[in-house]
């Protein structure tokens, strides 16, 4: 999620404070490219949304020219060289899973970035891939992920109204699905990792039903404070910063 809209402030923030190797995985060419110029190990990219999609670009290497028939769910075709998803994780003692997709219908579900694309498959993908030198995955959940809220009927008038209105179509039961996958490859045989599973309030606004006050906008608002909670049981706004923050901070 290296190029999403909070991947690319937790990519921002590990390649400035230089404390670690940092190697890129992403969906977008271009913001990828950018993101690399920053210093990165290696950047690829790829949609790994697809039940057992492995095959990842690396866009600075420019031996080959590829298309979608390769794999990596890149629609034009584009310079690079393919890199297997468990090569790309070799050697990583750390792993943010910071990838999201809207809340609501979108452009980007027709493509491949629905939610069970994003938060079922690919994590398993990725936990499934991780070799035995991971020390701790960070997962990025959602507010709301772990409540009782039915898809078939009506919600309840309660605090849980709003989680409702967002997993109308599955978003946060796929998150809470993702958290499952996270948890099940951390115990089983080849895991022995730690994990930590944050949950951000997830922005409806961006790319749903009432249109989308801009990325830029919401990078922008200021908050007086930050409450860190465990479980699922509050609700509140979070900044994409105080997220990519959090996120960061839980790699250790």
């Amino acid at each position: 999620g290296a190029t999403g809209r909070i991947g690319r402030v937790v990519s921002e923030k590990l390649l400035k404070e230089g404390k670690y190797k940092v190697r890129l995985i992403g969906s977008d060419l271009e913001t990828a490219e950018a993101l690399g110029s920053l210093g990165a190990e290696s950047v690829l990219v790829g949609r790994l949304g697809q039940p057992g999609a492995s095959a990842l670009l690396d866009v600075r290497r420019k031996g080959v020219v590829v298309d979608r028939k390769m794999g990596t769910g890149i629609a034009m075709e584009t310079p690079g060289e393919i890199v297997p998803l468990q090569q790309a994780l070799a050697g990583a003692h750390g792993v943010i899973m910071c990838a999201s997709t809207s809340m609501f219908p979108s452009r980007r579900w027709v493509f491949g970035e629905s939610p069970t694309d994003v938060d079922v498959f690919q994590t398993r993908n990725v936990v499934g891939a991780l070799g035995g030198e991971t020390r701790r995955v960070v997962y990025m959940s959602a507010m709301g992920a772990t409540r009782e809220l039915p898809v078939l009927s009506l919600p309840k008038l309660d605090e849980n109204l709003l989680f409702w209105v967002l997993n109308r179509f599955g978003a946060l039961s796929a998150k809470r699905e993702g958290e499952a996958a996270v948890r099940a490859a951390a115990s089983a045989p080849g895991g022995g990792w730690d994990y930590a599973v944050v949950r951000p309030k997830l922005h409806c606004y961006e790319a749903g039903p009432f249109g989308s006050p801009g990325r830029d906008l919401l990078r922008r608002l200021e908050y007086t404070g930050v409450s860190l909670v465990p479980g699922d049981l509050v609700d509140g706004e979070t900044s994409d910063l105080d997220a990519a923050e959090a996120l960061v901070q839980c790699l250790g």
